[in-house]
Parts: structure tokens; sequence; C-alpha cells
């Protein structure tokens, strides 16, 4: 009789094989959940160093224009760029949405040779801005 009621269920899975595998498809699923997340994540991250990074570039772009047709005159320079403002040898400004702040400091390195330090900060949860970016160039002013 035993023989008999073995050979009618062979079709079918024991409730321990079910749990099994409900278990190890648990497993699988949530490594690829944390796979996504971690994809997630590292996209947005670069998409913000990107944006920073082309924000600095386009700024780098503009000074070198001025650097080539300009003697250097901080003063001068804030006033053209006018988004900036002037603190100490370094001009702070922020982009029309304030999501990224943008500082240039300038240094002299000998007559007419100046670095220029461009630094894009963005603005974090707790408004707070946190350096994304930064890119620096030596440029000769004045179009010598």
């Amino acid at each position: 009789m035993i023989k008999n009621w073995f050979k009618q269920n062979k079709g079918g899975f024991t409730l321990v094989e079910v749990i099994a595998a409900i278990l190890l498809i648990s497993i699988i699923s949530i490594s690829f959940i944390s796979i996504f997340t971690q994809t997630s994540k590292a996209r947005v991250t670069s998409e913000r160093v990107i944006n920073s990074t082309y924000i600095a570039q386009q700024e780098m772009e503009s000074f070198y224009a001025y650097s080539k047709a300009n003697k250097f005159d901080i003063e001068a320079i804030g006033k053209v760029f006018t988004k900036y403002k002037l603190v100490g040898n370094k001009l702070i400004q922020l982009t029309d949405d304030q999501q990224y702040q943008i500082a240039v400091r300038f240094n002299e390195l000998r007559p007419n040779l100046y670095s220029i330090i461009i630094e894009v900060s963005e603005l974090q949860s707790d408004n707070r801005y946190i350096l994304k970016s930064k890119m620096e160039n030596i440029y000769i002013w004045g179009g010598i």
C-alpha cells in the first residue's frame, strides 16, 4: 500500500521543493535588484560630473577668448563677466537655477602669464555646495 501511494504522487512537487525554489528565485531576484540600484546610482553620479565638467569647460573657453584680446585686470574681468561677483582674487557665480556654483581663481605665474582654476560645485540637499569638477589652465594674457 505504501508503494502504491509513492507511485501515485511522483508527478507533483513536495512542499520542501516548492519552498526551496521560491527561496532560490528570491535570492537571485534580490541580486539583480541590487545590481540595478547600483547601476542607477552610478549613472546619476557620472551625469552630475559630466554636467559640471561641461560647465567648467564652457567657462574656461570664455576666459580663453577674453585673454586673447585683453590685458589681465581682475576688475575689468568682473565687469565683463557680470554674472560673477568678485571676492578677493576669486570670481564666484551661481548658475541660473542655483544648482551649481562656479569659482574662478587667477594666479600670476609671470608677467602676462596666469593660471586659471575653475571649480564647479553642486548644491546638495543640505544646502551645501560640494566640489564636482575642477579644471586648470595657463593662459598668456593680452594676445602676446
